[in-house]
């Protein structure tokens, strides 16, 4: 791969076993020029703290190894300081052994081809604290978004910006730090111009159809920075205005599902219509599509 040199035992430096802070993008001509280089690059997975850092090193440094030929084919290692820098790569056009899984992380199990996962954080032995297969980053059917999942039976600590997830799926937001064990990772969506995001939503959409035999998401499934959390649902961007205020695409963050949410402007002069469909949203809660669990908020 372009980019990737090699390292020694002795290039490979820790840093306090404490992650980085994970609520930045940062290195945005990075992913940029990536997304302009490859139609079907989803991001990038960093490493944060010290036992993440020496994990991806650590393989960094046995790449030659036929073991772990696989495993590498999704690193990228800076060849300015390779004992600083270095990434995970995630694009369609490198497909994981089985795509319909998404990327699979973990230490890995040696009676397995490529030891069962894509994404390998520990070669030591008499380390315990990522499970074989510990989690996946996928995209999901129905799902409008790029996904973390935590469905390892052992049980293995899996976090998504401090919330512990056990047996369950997120979708993974623009501002994000992720735990697998003791290894803490920021993921860094690729920053596409129009034209870009145009050829990618064609990659993704030839993913879903071969792939998971689904068709694409209705929402752009890249987050932005403007995108903020209500209750379970992702608010992401305005579709419509009308006379009190904005309707918006809103993507639930355990399924992916898609729907829209109206925000009102409540004002002394308009109180009383705001008021009245206020109520007549209320009357149609038990029709069929009409999503109860958004909180409603009026200003």
């Amino acid at each position: 791969m372009d980019n990737i040199v090699t390292i020694s035992e002795s290039d490979i430096e820790t840093v306090p076993n404490t992650p980085e802070s994970g609520n930045h993008q940062g290195d945005e001509g990075g992913v940029q020029d990536r997304a302009a280089e490859d139609t079907g690059f989803i991001g990038e997975l960093h490493p944060l703290n010290r036992d993440a850092k020496d994990a991806f090193h650590r393989l960094g440094f046995h790449r030659h190894d036929d073991m772990y030929e696989h495993h590498c084919r999704f690193m990228r290692i800076d060849s300015v300081t390779p004992q600083l820098g270095g990434c995970f790569i995630f694009s369609l056009s490198d497909l994981p052994e089985f795509a319909p899984l998404g990327w699979r992380i973990g230490r890995g199990r040696k009676i397995e081809k490529n030891l069962g996962v894509d994404i390998l954080l520990l070669i030591e032995e008499g380390r315990d604290e990522v499970a074989g297969r510990h989690a996946r980053f996928a995209w999901m059917k129905g799902g409008g978004g790029f996904f973390l999942v935590a469905d390892n039976l052992r049980g293995k600590t899996v976090t998504l910006n401090g919330e512990e997830l056990s047996n369950e799926q997120r979708l993974i937001p623009y501002r994000n730090t992720i735990g697998i064990g003791e290894c803490y990772f920021t993921f860094k969506f690729a920053a596409r111009t129009p034209e870009q995001d145009e050829q990618f939503q064609t990659e993704l959409a030839t993913f879903y159809s071969i792939v998971l035999n689904n068709a694409a998401p209705l929402v752009v499934p890249t987050p932005s920075e403007q995108e903020v959390m209500m209750g379970d649902w992702v608010v992401r961007h305005a579709i419509a205005k009308g006379s009190f205020g904005h309707v918006y695409v809103v993507t639930h963050a355990r399924t992916g599902r898609a729907a829209a949410a109206k925000e009102l402007w409540r004002t002394p002069q308009n109180k009383s219509k705001v008021d009245k469909e206020v109520s007549m949203a209320n009357l149609l809660v038990k029709i069929n599509h009409v999503c109860t669990d958004l909180c409603a908020c009026q200003s």
